[in-house]
């Protein structure tokens, strides 16, 4: 059995949509009651399988709250703050 690795995922909103340049805009108050609830119940603890599952109902969920996708980084904790890793593929569309 290999041994268990953390894994952290940062999940970021940019201030502007890439393409247009439109300002974000962002409902704090959906994403709290509403997304988060159903990041939890979606997604499992292994993050492969959250990505190709989960993400399928997350996703299309994002544009209620906000008019711009996020970028999410994926990588190891090492023994420092610093992820490894790059934007999860599939899931940024900036």
């Amino acid at each position: 059995m290999a041994p268990s690795t953390n894994i952290t995922a940062v999940v970021s909103y940019p201030s502007k949509h890439p393409e247009s340049g439109e300002a974000l805009k962002f409902n704090m108050e959906y994403y709290l009651s509403t997304h988060m609830p159903m990041i939890e119940k979606t997604w499992v603890e292994n993050l492969k399988t959250a990505f190709e599952k989960g993400a399928a109902t997350t996703m299309p969920d994002v544009e209620k709250f906000s008019n711009v996708f996020p970028a999410v980084w994926v990588g190891e904790t090492g023994k420092s703050n610093v992820l490894s890793g790059g934007v999860a593929e599939g899931i940024a569309r900036a």
